[in-house]
């Protein structure tokens, strides 16, 4: 699959609490992809210095996650990198 198709047209962003951010988590964010796709509840977190970003996922009742949305691989890669370099170039992760 060519993910080139897909652009990060805006990134909006959501610090998270101060009590949660002792474990890595750094904020929340929403992205439109080419215009017309809008992805909330994407979590941004640091990891052994190093910036993630996780699918939006759901919890069922017995605490086992589900992706919201299911995004081929390098799609998903493109759509992570469009919002570390977002979150960079705004001076939003340092």
């Amino acid at each position: 699959m060519n993910a080139s198709f897909l652009h990060v047209t805006h990134v909006k962003f959501k610090q998270a609490p101060k009590h949660l951010r002792r474990g890595g988590l750094i904020g929340f964010a929403s992205v439109e992809l080419n215009g017309i796709l809008r992805l909330n509840g994407i979590v941004v977190r640091e990891v052994h210095g190093e910036f993630m970003v996780e699918r939006p996922v759901r919890r069922d009742r017995r605490g086992q996650r589900h992706d919201v949305v299911e995004v081929a691989p390098e799609a998903w890669s493109t759509i992570a990198s469009g919002i570390i370099f977002w979150l960079q170039a705004t001076q939003v992760l340092r």
